[in-house]
């Protein structure tokens, strides 16, 4: 069913989204760590990465089997990736970190991809992991004007206005990947529609719609 291959298609989009974040993530740790001389939790977030790589190769396997994607299936993805970055925050910084505004990006995605129940329950998840981290985290240690020639309020400025650019390129290359196929789907459904209405007439024995 359309429907369901569209979940296919978005499950793959997203688990390559997936890798595309991870690799940002291990390159803004490895410059906090070498440019800017933050002290963090090195083996923690080592385990998180390798976790959320093992996932996404989980994820390729399953998409190789030949059977569709469920919208519980895909929604467990999409919370797959929201614990994930949950744990990264906690381990540095918690709700203060600059990148978190990333929180947008499974919310409008599941929003894009699945019914709206599903939006709703990822509201949820997502306002009670950021509500959790204002509370519960790892502090960042200070960072001074010698480290990387940054105050602490110019990298968090940096920090900020790089995760703003980096969510709204990848919201706006989903977005649009995933509204050619919505379209590509209607398309189809027309399709089938049309060939079925003539199939109907030509079983009647009535002239085509030609």
């Amino acid at each position: 069913p359309p429907s369901q291959s569209s979940n296919v298609i978005n499950l793959r989009r997203l688990n390559g989204l997936r890798l595309i974040v991870l690799a940002a993530e291990i390159l803004v740790v490895w410059l906090a760590m070498t440019r800017w001389m933050l002290l963090l939790p090195v083996w923690p977030l080592a385990a998180l990465f390798i976790a959320v790589f093992a996932a996404s190769l989980l994820t390729a396997i399953r998409l190789h089997l030949a059977r569709d994607i469920s919208d519980p299936e895909l929604f467990a993805q999409f919370t797959v990736e929201v614990l994930a970055f949950t744990a990264l925050l906690y381990l540095s910084g918690g709700a203060s970190n600059p990148f978190a505004p990333f929180y947008l990006l499974p919310l409008v995605l599941t929003a894009m991809a699945l019914p709206g129940a599903y939006a709703w329950a990822m509201i949820a998840l997502t306002v009670l992991s950021y509500s959790l981290l204002t509370r519960f985290y790892v502090p960042l240690p200070e960072v001074h004007a010698g480290h990387g020639d940054y105050s602490g309020a110019g990298l968090h400025d940096l920090g900020m206005w790089t995760g703003f650019v980096f969510s709204a390129l990848l919201i706006g290359g989903f977005a649009v990947r995933m509204g050619r196929s919505v379209r590509e789907r209607d398309r189809r459904i027309a399709e089938l529609h049309e060939q079925r209405l003539q199939q109907e007439l030509d079983d009647r024995g009535e002239p085509g719609l030609g």
